[in-house]
């Protein structure tokens, strides 16, 4: 007998955090309502779209995507077009839709888990947001190597349609990374334990430095001791 829906999106869920540890603590972290976007994205028969007005005299719209290292199930193409999910086949719909389930349950849980008096999509929270506490700190991919040319000075952060993004420059251009599929780098003390942030003075680092310019191989001191 096949696998109702509610229990599909049950053994997905179960997945999601025993085998890959997606769990409250990690869903904490995705205070913008991404694991709801991304269900969406998902769950719609249709390709959706975002405007993207922050040109001048210029609208755009851009095809919304899941997120990048997530590893979800990615919108199709057949040549260059792309193709609406209830087009997919069967087998293919289902897992969709059984992923969209389980996010949405992630996001409930998430949202069960805050404090009654905290709105987490607020706008007027953001000058306490944890992005904000990095900019002017540097950033790269998850999965780029620790080299100069994968680093970037974070200038600013900006929340749209429920995602976090940092503004870099890249050769004289502003770049956007999604938050979710970067890894900040700092140099302040004491040094915090969060999977997101990885810190120059941490004697695990290496890789290079983007506060002094040089490329550590290993941290031989005390970052504790006073000068």
């Amino acid at each position: 007998m096949k696998k109702t829906g509610i229990e599909l999106i049950a053994i997905e869920r179960k997945e999601h955090t025993e085998k890959h540890g997606f769990n409250k603590v990690h869903d904490k972290s995705h205070d913008y309502g991404n694991l709801a976007l991304n269900a969406a994205i998902l769950a719609s028969p249709q390709v959706l779209y975002e405007v993207e007005d922050d040109f001048a005299n210029k609208i755009e719209f851009r095809k919304l995507n899941v997120s990048e290292g997530w590893k979800l199930p990615s919108i199709a193409h057949k040549g260059n077009v792309i193709v609406d999910n209830c087009e997919l086949s069967k087998a293919e719909r289902i897992k969709q839709l059984t992923v969209a389930g389980a996010l949405i349950c992630a996001e409930i849980d998430r949202l069960n888990a805050i404090d009654e008096n905290n709105n987490s999509c607020s706008e007027d929270n953001l000058k306490n947001n944890f992005y904000e506490r990095y900019v002017g700190s540097y950033v790269k991919r998850f999965y780029a190597p620790f080299k100069e040319e994968n680093i970037f000075k974070i200038y600013n952060f900006k929340i749209k349609y429920g995602m976090a993004h940092f503004i870099v420059e890249s050769d004289g251009t502003n770049l956007e990374f999604d938050v979710e599929d970067c890894v900040i780098i700092t140099n302040e003390t004491p040094i915090v334990d969060d999977e997101r942030v990885i810190n120059v003075s941490d004697k695990s680092y290496k890789g290079w430095n983007p506060f002094t310019r040089e490329n550590i191989t290993q941290i031989d001191y005390d970052i504790t001791k006073e000068e």
